[in-house]
């Protein structure tokens, strides 16, 4: 029997949510699972949860570490990992009880050498939710050929763009030192990580079926704003320009600065704009012009392509070239009550 790893990084979840994490990885119908809790620098009680863990169960390693960020902590547990295959799962998401049973069936039928099956999700909104997966028949290969899983990664919205929702070979990972990149702390660490790991694949294969559950969390450190992360996400891009110019692919190129554009565009309308940020009109539009006048924004700004740009991201484009900032602020207000609505 094929062992999966599933790493769980840990810092300061509410208990109730790790919970049910934890809970939905004991019960799987698969025996063979090797739970490895990271604890990335949480609280004393969160450590002790994860200990008592440790002790209820054989099969669930804890790590404990100083605060170094997701993709430390992801790291750490890869290190730790001695199974077949590797997942990633958040510690406020879950997975359904017979994901790693069904991966592992997957994997036995199929007789090709691959080295990442990507499945769907649901991503969950408080009470409602949507389901995500790719429009394939049950199960099949994607190809490579030209970089298409490289340009699918780079599209928005995409499947590939994380880490979840995902199992990875780990022996794969370990012969081409793929790692998580822990010099961007929070930003589009995932998106830099998939890039990496897809111009080293020939295919993938792709499971049409739902296992994983993603809690959107408003809490979260992905929908608050903090300074430090806005700029992560400029750091984050530009490692992924690093890994892109070596394809010497002008449309991966193109599709980049698009794709680079929307992060910023995200940093703008949810950060920098957001009128629950607590900061006075008059500090976010300063903060925000200093943020569109680093060397990267500009570089963006210079060479985005504006007819591959949404409609909605085309606005705020000319808004900011403009210098028009109150515009944004009103788009970002109404984008909130958007979201409060869902």
């Amino acid at each position: 029997m094929e062992k999966i790893s599933i790493v769980v990084p840990v810092y300061n979840t509410k208990r109730e949510l790790l919970e049910r994490c934890v809970n939905s990885l004991v019960n799987q119908t698969y025996n063979n699972v090797e739970i490895i809790l990271v604890d990335d620098g949480s609280t004393l009680d969160i450590k002790e949860l994860c200990d008592n863990y440790e002790k209820k169960y054989s099969n669930i390693i804890v790590v404990h570490k100083s605060n170094g960020g997701l993709s430390s902590a992801r790291n750490a547990g890869q290190d730790q990992a001695t199974g077949r295959w590797l997942m990633f799962v958040d510690s406020d998401d879950w997975i359904d009880c017979n994901t790693c049973e069904e991966l592992i069936s997957l994997t036995t039928r199929n007789h090709d050498k691959f080295y990442l099956i990507v499945f769907g999700f649901v991503n969950h909104f408080g009470n409602k939710f949507l389901n995500c997966f790719f429009d394939v028949d049950s199960t099949c290969c994607v190809s490579n050929k030209n970089y298409f899983l490289v340009k699918t990664a780079l599209s928005y919205p995409s499947l590939l763009s994380s880490s979840y929702w995902k199992v990875f070979d780990l022996s794969f990972l370990k012969t081409h030192c793929l790692r998580h990149n822990e010099t961007v702390r929070q930003g589009s660490e995932d998106l830099e990580f998939m890039i990496r790991f897809l111009t080293k694949v020939d295919s993938i294969v792709i499971f049409r079926k739902r296992f994983y559950h993603y809690s959107m969390n408003p809490d979260s450190i992905t929908n608050s704003f903090n300074l430090n992360n806005a700029y992560a996400v400029q750091s984050c891009f530009i490692e992924i320009k690093k890994t892109l110019v070596n394809l010497n692919n002008a449309e991966i190129m193109e599709m980049y600065y698009v794709r680079a554009w929307y992060a910023l565009c995200a940093s703008l309308v949810s950060g920098f704009m957001n009128p629950s940020n607590g900061i006075k009109f008059k500090e976010k539009k300063k903060l925000a012009i200093e943020y569109m006048s680093t060397d990267f924004s500009k570089s963006v700004i210079k060479n985005v392509n504006f007819g591959l740009i949404g409609i909605y991201r085309r606005v705020v484009f000319l808004f900011v070239k403009y210098n028009f900032y109150m515009p944004i602020y009103i788009i970002a207000f109404l984008r909130g009550l958007q979201k409060r609505r869902l």
